[in-house]
């Protein structure tokens, strides 16, 4: 523990040390390092407390020693889909090895590419429309967050998504298995109605089932990749994909650029085809006519 010191007295070595120890700590507790996130959420804690200070003149802001920290950046990887084979040979086997409940909750992130964990976890009945087909995407799962619900997307913007057969199929199964109670889709605990509330079960039973199948793995985010992807391939719109995963028109296209030039591609490739072939008939109707 660090000692309990007066504002004006701590310096950067002391806030350094106290951030390496809650990353320990976290390493300690959690098997993996603090998010960007988190770690950025951490830094935004500990600069509006120096900038309280300074707003009291505890301290001046030419001392402020949190002023060097800076935020992480995060790194954009590229999408790792998986195909459609493997995203089904996985939500079987999550249906046969862990139930109904966790393989409903893979089958809808598969196909629906809701953003995993926080946003099927925080989904509830009440925005789940039986007659559209459709549930309305409003709010997310955090820890951090007043009853771990955190009233907006991370988008900040309420979207609706479609039901595909597949979606509708892990609504329904999620439905017998819930009891469709007044609240949330997904329960570990049906008898206390407890809402699954981390991600850490869905990524141990990722690993257990891509090993099982002798999947090549890929981090979890994958199925939301997954199901952009397959739903370019079988020539989606992409503003309509965009607009069901919650990005903009521009995040998409960056995003999935490789996918969506495949797709226009082949489109483009046809249309190229045709004109060989209407071109071909033009000139041998021109060739009879000449000879005849």
């Amino acid at each position: 523990m660090l000692d309990v010191k007066p504002i004006k007295h701590i310096d950067y070595p002391t806030l350094t040390k106290a951030l390496k120890q809650a990353v320990d700590a976290h390493i300690e507790k959690n098997k993996r390092d603090p998010s960007v996130s988190l770690y950025n959420d951490w830094l935004t804690c500990l600069r509006g407390v120096f900038e309280a200070a300074i707003k009291d003149q505890a301290i001046s802001r030419a001392t402020n020693p949190a002023a060097e920290f800076k935020n992480k950046t995060r790194i954009k990887t590229e999408p790792d889909p998986l195909d459609a084979d493997e995203m089904n040979k996985i939500i079987a086997d999550i249906y046969k090895h862990n139930g109904d409940m966790w393989g409903a909750w893979f089958e809808l992130g598969f196909y629906t590419g809701m953003r995993y964990p926080s946003e099927p976890s925080a989904l509830t009945w009440q925005h789940v429309d039986f007659s559209r087909n459709e549930i309305k995407v409003n709010q997310i799962r955090n820890r951090h967050a007043k009853d771990g619900i955190q009233k907006k997307t991370k988008t900040g913007v309420q979207r609706t998504i479609l039901l595909n057969s597949r979606a509708q199929h892990a609504i329904k199964k999620a439905r017998a298995f819930s009891g469709f109670n007044d609240e949330w889709v997904f329960l570990q605990d049906v008898k206390n109605a407890a809402p699954v509330i981390t991600g850490d079960p869905q990524r141990n039973m990722w690993r257990a089932s891509l090993k099982r199948l002798g999947i090549r793995h890929r981090d979890m985010y994958n199925m939301r990749h997954s199901y952009a992807t397959f739903g370019l391939m079988n020539n989606a719109n992409p503003g309509f994909m965009a607009s069901q995963l919650g990005h903009s028109l521009e995040e998409f296209f960056k995003t999935y650029a490789k996918w969506i030039n495949r797709m226009n591609n082949s489109q483009q490739l046809d249309f190229i085809e045709k004109g060989i072939q209407g071109n071909e008939v033009n000139e041998a109707r021109l060739s009879h006519e000449k000879n005849s």
